[in-house]
């Protein structure tokens, strides 16, 4: 490379150790430049660390950065939006900025993505870069919507404010608490948390909730009487265990409990997206049955998603779906890809044996992606997660088929 160290070493204080390399400057307007931020930011903090950090996330050219290190002395006329770090009260910061939805908290604490607050205010991470930039992206993006609320921005509007399904995470750890909570912001949900049984059954009461992941042990209400109290509401509620211990004895039991899943932590990010798409996909198939000709138009030539189980299988069914369940979780979190071939050569040829479906292909899908790579990607994630979903799905539909003949 063409470089050059040097050493200059003095006894008794130490070395110093020089490192040269020619580096080559980026013409003006390189790709680089693209992911530097633009506008006019006020600053809140006082640590230098802090005020370099910001300074090298702007583009000189297309910015004007105004520091402030002492709310009393604050001025912020003309400033875009405001940046406070967490050096500062609340009531120091609303002493010089009320609007709350121009406003960005950097907290060491906070999340890796950007959360909303009731108030408007976003906070993040002071330690995540893409997700300040997310953060940004997001208050100019409401600076754009507020400016031009026009007749054909209408559209864009409205796809924007959509997000994925409502969870609600009850759970007394606040750290547990935080990683699902940023987990699931990554995957487009919208999270409310409580820390308790009794806060999680208030935050259903208000709101219109898809799923619940749920602790079992906490304190005033457990994840078992959170169930109980949440199904009395909503007999559909999705309504997940989360829990550290694996044994086959406690997800046999929080199954036979009644919750949708038992589901062991730490939660690889592959089985959350699998919780969510299987409420997106109970949402999706409540559309088609309020408009049954065109799902069967849609449908024509397609294999159902699901084999056909003859009656006398699926008692000898059942339980090998959930020893399916429990190996995939183990092999997810492990990324182990020899485990997962044994694992999808042996759904392929159980699946098989039933007749054609929708499933069987997606597991044929995933053996492919497993002969061609030899790193756990993105694509296994995809094909294991949506097997998971399928795999709940089924024995849910077989669980509801035994109801139903032994009546």
């Amino acid at each position: 490379m063409k470089g050059r160290i040097s050493l200059d070493s003095t006894e008794g204080v130490g070395t110093r150790i020089q490192v040269s390399l020619p580096l080559a400057v980026d013409a003006p307007g390189a790709a680089s430049d693209a992911f530097m931020l633009g506008g006019r930011p006020a600053i809140l903090c006082r640590a230098s660390e802090y005020r370099e950090w910001f300074e090298n996330l702007y583009d000189p050219d297309r910015s004007v950065l105004t520091f402030l290190s002492q709310a009393s002395m604050a001025s912020t006329d003309g400033c875009d939006y405001l940046i406070a770090t967490d050096e500062f009260t609340e009531q120091e910061i609303e002493s010089i900025w009320t609007d709350q939805t121009r406003m960005i908290r950097m907290t060491q604490d906070g999340p890796l993505v950007p959360v909303h607050w009731g108030d408007g205010v976003l906070e993040v991470s002071i330690f995540s870069v893409k997700g300040f930039m997310d953060a940004v992206g997001i208050i100019e993006g409401r600076e754009r919507a507020t400016a031009r609320p026009d007749a054909a921005s209408a559209p864009a509007m409205q796809a924007a404010a959509k997000s994925g399904p409502t969870v609600v995470i009850a759970e007394d750890n606040r750290l547990n608490r935080g990683l699902l909570r940023d987990q699931l912001l990554t995957l487009g949900a919208t999270v409310l948390e409580a820390a308790d049984g009794e806060e999680a059954l208030e935050l259903l009461r208000k709101n219109r909730v898809d799923i619940v992941l749920t602790d079992m042990d906490m304190p005033k209400m457990s994840g078992a009487e959170l169930l109980a109290a949440a199904r009395a509401r909503d007999p559909s509620m999705r309504i997940y265990a989360v829990s550290a211990s694996a044994s086959t004895q406690d997800v046999e039991a929080g199954r036979a409990r009644g919750f949708t899943d038992y589901l062991t932590k730490p939660l690889p990010l592959s089985v959350l997206a699998g919780v969510l798409q299987a409420a997106s996909a109970k949402e999706a198939g409540a559309a088609s049955d309020a408009n049954p000709r065109a799902a069967d138009a849609a449908d024509e030539n397609m294999p159902s998603r699901f084999p056909t189980v003859p009656a006398a299988y699926r008692h000898d069914l059942l339980p090998q779906i959930d020893e399916d369940i429990a190996a995939l979780d183990g092999i997810c979190r492990a990324k182990d890809m020899e485990q997962l071939r044994g694992w999808a050569h042996k759904l392929a040829g159980g699946l098989a044996v039933l007749g054609p479906s929708m499933m069987y292909d997606q597991c044929e899908e995933l053996r492919t992606v497993l002969r061609e790579s030899e790193e756990w990607e993105e694509d296994v994630d995809t094909f294991t997660a949506l097997l998971r979903v399928d795999l709940i799905d089924l024995r849910d539909m077989l669980h509801a088929a035994q109801e139903t003949q032994y009546k």
